[in-house]
């Protein structure tokens, strides 16, 4: 691997963005909040030097000439800037004019020029390999808080590749109703891949997911994604009758393994009985949540009190454990079984 160390001022990197892939596989999702983005404009108006870029060099690639290694957030923040998708902040002078709230087409000339001819470190990767990149990558995210999900992403794997395409191109995720931030679309994808490999048999944690996708054969691999979109597909169904229905994580890896069970014998969910069936129990799981005891505290509770105790009290602490991940399946399965035919 070489590193060659250039300078590229804004109005170039600009004209590059159609061949820089600012979201390679191994990168995290946009998450930058617009406090953010709006300090690091200010900076540049400052001449304050920004922290360097990394691009990889993959000018082989049909599509792009670079792809984003490292400073993904800030290059889309520049991007969006000259496109007028955000004003600046709060006190931001140029040349002692105060520009605060203003847009880029709104600058200007003499500022818009400045802004343009703002010079960035950016480093170009030359002869890498994927295993180079990625630890690369991993060492500058180092201290920058990735969540667990963003480092499974980080790995170089079959399983990865696949699980990407799902997440960005699978119909349930482009019309499901919460948003991807931090990697949430695949955070929940692995957690089901996890229990299609494992089963219960292991807590549903940071490492042994990580090792689930290290482990799992290349053979494995074609059924576990036909399953998931299988699953997915009639998911995306019930979502449908009510969107976003599926939106905090156990919702859906629950319903997501109940569903693979039933499909695994045979049985086919029925989609609005369905929707009906989990909105009441939601309803009652929320209104019992900060005190699920109440629920077993009564003279005689009925078996269905009981469950939903008992699917509370493992759902609102270490969801991830094994034993509370099979409580939790264990009243699905008897809550909803008559909801597959």
């Amino acid at each position: 691997m070489k590193v060659i160390t250039q300078k590229f001022n804004i109005e170039k990197i600009y004209e590059l963005k159609d061949r820089i892939d600012p979201k390679p596989q191994y990168q995290r999702t946009p998450v930058w909040k617009i406090d953010r983005k709006k300090l690091l404009i200010d900076s540049i108006f400052r001449g304050y030097d920004l922290p360097k870029f990394y691009l990889n060099d993959i000018s082989g690639n049909a599509f792009y000439d670079f792809e984003v290694c490292d400073g993904q957030q800030r290059l889309r923040t520049i991007w969006e800037f000259l496109e007028d998708k955000f004003s600046l902040g709060k006190d931001i002078f140029f040349n002692e004019e105060n520009i605060e709230g203003k847009k880029y087409s709104q600058l200007d000339i003499t500022a818009k020029d400045f802004f343009n001819k703002f010079n960035l470190s950016i480093a170009i990767i030359e002869d890498s390999t994927q295993k180079e990149i990625r630890d690369l990558f991993a060492r500058l995210q180092r201290g920058m808080g990735l969540n667990q999900a963003e480092l499974r992403r980080a790995l170089s794997t079959q399983i990865g590749a696949f699980v990407e395409s799902i997440v960005d191109n699978h119909s349930f995720f482009k019309n499901c109703g919460f948003q991807d931030l931090r990697n949430k679309y695949q955070d929940y994808t692995d957690h089901v891949i996890a229990y299609i490999v494992n089963g219960f048999n292991n807590d549903f944690k940071g490492q042994i997911l990580k090792d689930v996708y290290l482990n799992i054969s290349p053979t494995e691999i074609s059924e576990i994604i036909k399953d998931i979109s299988t699953v997915l597909d009639d998911m995306t169904k019930i979502n449908s009758y009510s969107i976003g229905i599926f939106k905090n994580k156990w919702a859906f890896v629950d319903t997501f393994i109940l569903i693979y069970q039933n499909r695994k014998q045979g049985a086919k969910v029925l989609d609005k009985e369905f929707v009906r069936a989990f909105q009441q129990f939601e309803q009652q799981r929320k209104k019992f949540n900060r005190k699920p005891e109440s629920l077993i505290e009564k003279d005689s509770p009925s078996d269905e009190d009981k469950r939903l105790y008992e699917y509370i009290t493992s759902f609102t602490k270490d969801g991830s454990l094994k034993a509370n991940m099979r409580r939790r399946n264990e009243v699905f399965v008897v809550q909803f079984r008559h909801l597959f035919k």
